[in-house]
């Protein structure tokens, strides 16, 4: 008898019978949850391209319009857009989850608003705005209210997504790229915004999509982009001489249990991160066509992301922009 068949005739029958059943189980149950898995994609890709609403969700959505005086707003979401998704999982309740996505992108229109504005004076007179990784439009329905469509540019590494507001809302767009190195570009932009890109890259990238994004800035604009600060990890967020640039990355993403018909993202590539205001500083620091500043408003995208705000123009002082708070539901 071989060591192994030794060591099997010690372990009690009923103990390696239980084992057994265990284990078929477990696979039984893995068969199951890639049917249940299948199943779920099955009727994503039956499902309309615009997310159908109840007449409860059409009465919340209502409110929202009338409260915010936003009457004609396209209130249009695909199915594939995964923030509406995440969003509907946090709030199972689908007509809260309609009103924090609904104000969540209003929130950040706000901002983009007041920032702009504390450079040009008011939203109307900046000539361009790009909305960097933009998703579905969460921003963009709110953006053609405030400029012109031709002024509003989005860009989404999902092809589909740039479809659809293109469509949607009538903006420019393009489509983005895995690599910083491989975006080219002539359109340069008075204004940038980036929500949630820099909260899930990479050392690797971080610095470099940075330096692409300001290299499509026009000579005296403006790049906003939010992070995942370092003190969600119980570091403290105060920057000081003595604060070593940190980053912290995490090879995981919603993507990965969220449906869409677009391609999910390499989690090596688009995962979690979190950092400190060192390393933000210090990449900055390294920025070249310029000197450039920066100025830190923690937690000020939706009570969860620290936003920055850089620019080159010695004019500028954006240490005193009135912000707007995100409630929440």
């Amino acid at each position: 008898m071989t060591m192994a068949g030794r060591f099997k005739s010690l372990i009690p029958k009923r103990i390696r019978s239980a084992f057994g059943h265990a284990v078929i189980r477990a696979a039984q149950i893995e068969t199951l949850i890639r049917r249940i898995d299948a199943l779920e994609r099955a009727v994503a890709e039956l499902s309309p391209e615009i997310v159908p609403v109840s007449p409860e969700v059409d009465a919340v959505i209502q409110s929202f319009v009338h409260t915010h005086d936003l009457h004609g707003l396209n209130v249009a979401v695909s199915k594939n857009d995964l923030m509406f998704q995440y969003i509907s999982r946090e709030q199972p309740d689908k007509a809260a989850a309609y009103r924090w996505y609904l104000e969540s992108g209003f929130q950040m229109y706000q901002i983009v608003e007041q920032i702009v504005a504390s450079k040009w004076g008011a939203l109307g007179r900046v000539q361009s705005v790009l909305d960097f990784a933009s998703g579905y439009g969460r921003l963009t329905r709110f953006l053609v209210r405030g400029l012109p469509p031709d002024r509003v540019w989005v860009a989404e590494i999902k092809k589909r997504a740039v479809d659809f507001q293109r469509a949607q809302f009538g903006v420019g767009g393009f489509v983005s790229t895995v690599s910083p190195g491989e975006l080219h570009m002539d359109e340069r932009f008075d204004f940038i915004f980036v929500a949630s890109l820099f909260s899930h890259l990479p050392d690797s990238t971080f610095a470099p999509w940075l330096q692409r994004l300001c290299d499509l800035l026009a000579p005296r604009g403006l790049i906003a982009f939010s992070v995942h600060d370092m003190a969600r990890e119980g570091e403290s967020s105060a920057h000081n001489g003595e604060q070593d640039p940190r980053i912290s990355f995490e090879a995981t993403s919603e993507e990965m249990v969220l449906f869409s018909e677009d391609a999910a993202l390499n989690p090596d590539a688009y995962g979690v991160s979190s950092v400190n205001e060192a390393y933000v500083a210090k990449v900055v620091a390294a920025l070249r066509s310029g000197t450039w500043r920066y100025w830190r408003y923690p937690k000020a995208l939706h009570q969860r992301q620290d936003l920055y705000i850089l620019s080159r123009d010695p004019l500028d002082d954006c240490a005193h922009i009135p912000l707007p708070r995100f409630a929440g539901l």
